[in-house]
């Protein structure tokens, strides 16, 4: 049940909000981390996972209802860190990415595939794994750090608060898919945005994100961003599943 752990982080919604995946902790201690978690909503039960990786810190995501994608080890072999996907209606794990040759960072569904942030060498790439082709694409090599993102199914397009190599400060950016270019849509309106940014997107594909001075919209039509609430306080931005 939820009430026999001390605490949870890192809460992530199916798509259609009927399971909550987290991480959770026995003890006021980030040495009692339990590992990954996933509790049904509909029944106000805990879901089983019959596996035996040590999903590596937040690097969870679902890909649809029934789908969940981690990334992580069984500790058993020094190549068993892969990613793997665990199907709820089967009840069965199986490998979806045998290797990345890197180290994962951060990862996102996008649309048949996934996006992920891998750590190589002194470098980084930011890569589309297509599943239904099981090939690989370099988006970028100067993405440093993503905290937040979301795919536009439409447009193939993903949204992004991060960082680019040689900057210090959080911006918001656009990447296609299809040719790889990465655009900032951020600069001097919000000088920043916030590293705890969630990030939403409307039905019109208009991306909602916070900064300091409160929150604002990039409007992909005339590609403007407005501020549309600058009222001084702590924000964040949450999307209805419907969306």
């Amino acid at each position: 049940t939820l009430d026999s752990f001390y605490s949870a982080a890192d809460l992530k919604l199916s798509p259609s909000g009927d399971k909550l995946a987290f991480r959770c902790y026995k003890e006021d201690s980030l040495d009692s981390a339990e590992g990954l978690k996933v509790f049904d909503i509909n029944s106000r039960k805990m879901l089983t996972l019959k596996s035996k990786v040590l999903v590596s810190g937040t690097l969870y995501c679902w890909l649809d209802n029934n789908n969940i994608v981690y990334y992580g080890s069984t500790g058993e072999k020094s190549d068993s860190i892969k990613m793997y996907k665990y199907n709820f209606e089967s009840n069965q794990e199986e490998v979806y990415l045998e290797s990345i040759q890197g180290y994962c960072t951060y990862m996102l569904p996008a649309g048949n595939g996934l996006v992920y942030l891998k750590e190589i060498g002194d470098g980084r790439e930011l890569v589309y794994f297509d599943k239904s082709s099981g090939s690989s694409k370099v988006l970028s090599s100067n993405v440093e750090s993503i905290y937040n993102a979301k795919f536009n199914l439409n447009t193939k397009e993903l949204f992004f608060a991060g960082k680019e190599a040689g900057l210090e400060t959080p911006e918001l950016y656009k990447i296609s898919i299809k040719s790889g270019d990465v655009v900032r849509v951020t600069y001097d309106f919000p000088s920043s945005v916030e590293k705890e940014s969630n990030l939403c997107m409307d039905k019109a594909g208009n991306v909602y994100f916070t900064a300091m001075q409160g929150v604002y919209m990039y409007n992909v039509m005339d590609q403007s961003v407005s501020l549309i609430s600058g009222h001084t306080g702590k924000f964040n931005v949450y999307q209805d599943a419907s969306s």
